[in-house]
């Protein structure tokens, strides 16, 4: 198998089984590895405690090759629900989607025998090819397996999309520096604890770029003029588009990074409730009790962490919205203004253009052009008619906010 190894080439050894799947993938005629620019790629690790004791491939994998990979390892179907959510993607169709399946079987002594868990970690990863002065942030999720069989005495991963931090921190700790295999590799724990407390550092500092390009936004002076020729740089019509662009774009980056943390407590908590359901479990070691209850504290942690976060990113947004509000209570003021003024000054350009004359002083008599009659006609109920629309508009407005307050939804 011509795979590109993923960790040090130190790593020479590949376990028997690990053998075999590659030679029914490289041997069979149908086509199973994509081109090195696919854009489906699956990482499969392997460890057993018999010798040798470690192997792992980076497969460049096709749809059929993944599912063919995944009947060898023998996974339980529920994966295939979690891997529809990769592949091409025009936008991101599959960022509301999470999930958390696990399996577990018990002996005919009532202890656990095996458990088999897959799940989607959404996670924030900056972004390579990011133009200077866009965002350089990027959502992703990633898919982590793991098959734990104590019958077997043998571990099997598959994780697909990993973070790249994860990547090199595994790189390291799944060996030592003698080339044996690490004590990462004897509690399975590992695994999802170092999957898992990946995601905040990412994620903190992506909320804190949008907090800084909000209070940028907000900086520059908004709608502050009113006559064109007297606007300075940053009240142009155009800058005033673009910001009110950005301000949407932020509000949706927050919404969706809200999203995310909310599908990872999900996430965190089904988790939970699994591993208390496996400490129930008779007939346990005291390894497995031990591993068991670290998991379960750093799995706690990790939620309040995200738990912070979701706080934190709900702030901005609010924060935005505030703001936002601001300027679009100047807008309205100016548009009040407007219509305070415009008719005071129509009829001053009437009277100076001669549409209205004064035909006696006394009895003051006025008389209006006929061209100026019909304008009147014909303006003044569509005036009536926008008017009116635009009070409707703000009535069902201050209805629905008033709901969400009632409901105590988040008004954005």
């Amino acid at each position: 198998m011509s795979a590109k190894k993923a960790w040090p080439p130190r790593c020479t050894q590949d376990d028997v089984r690990s053998k075999e799947i590659a030679q029914i993938f490289t041997t069979g005629s149908e086509q199973l590895f994509s081109p090195s620019d696919g854009l489906f790629e699956v990482e499969v690790a392997e460890v057993t405690s018999q010798e040798p004791v470690y192997g792992w491939s980076h497969l460049p994998i096709t749809h059929s090759g993944a599912t063919k990979l995944f009947s060898a390892l023998r996974v339980f179907p529920q994966i295939y629900r979690h891997m529809a959510a990769f592949g091409e993607k025009r936008f991101p169709r599959d960022e509301g989607f999470a999930g958390f399946d696990s399996e577990t079987r018990v002996g005919s002594t009532g202890s656990l025998s095996s458990f088999e868990c897959s799940y989607l970690l959404k996670y924030i990863e900056k972004r390579d090819d990011a133009r200077p002065g866009s965002n350089p942030w990027s959502i992703r999720h990633a898919l982590i397996y793991q098959k734990v069989s104590h019958e077997e005495s043998e571990l099997s991963h598959i994780l697909i999309r990993l973070p790249l931090a994860v990547k090199k921190l595994l790189g390291s700790s799944v060996l030592n520096r003698s080339g044996e295999s690490s004590s990462f590799i004897e509690d399975w724990t590992n695994l999802h604890i170092t999957c898992l407390s990946s995601v905040d550092h990412n994620l903190h500092q992506f909320i804190n770029y949008l907090d800084e390009e909000v209070d940028k936004l907000f900086k520059r002076v908004i709608m502050a003029g009113v006559e064109p020729d007297k606007l300075n740089e940053f009240d142009t019509l155009s800058s005033t588009t673009n910001d009110f662009k950005a301000l949407q774009y932020l509000s949706d980056q927050l919404r969706r990074v809200i999203n995310v943390i909310q599908l990872n407590i999900l996430t965190l908590e089904c988790f939970q409730k699994q591993i208390r359901d496996l400490e129930t479990l008779p007939f346990q070691t005291a390894s497995q009790v031990s591993s068991f209850a670290r998991l379960l504290k750093h799995l706690c942690n990790i939620q309040s962490e995200h738990e912070f976060s979701l706080l934190s990113a709900s702030t901005v947004l609010e924060r935005a919205k505030d703001k936002s509000s601001r300027e679009a209570r100047v807008v309205k003021t100016l548009t009040v203004l407007a219509m305070v003024f415009v008719p005071a000054a129509f009829t001053a350009d009437f009277i100076q253009m001669g549409f209205v004359t004064i035909t006696q002083e006394s009895p003051m008599k006025w008389s209006a052009d006929p061209d100026l009659k019909i304008y009147a006609i014909l303006a003044i109920p569509l005036i009536t008619i926008t008017m009116l629309i635009y009070m409707l508009v703000e009535f069902v407005q201050r209805v629905r906010e008033k709901e969400k307050k009632a409901n105590g939804q988040f008004v954005v």
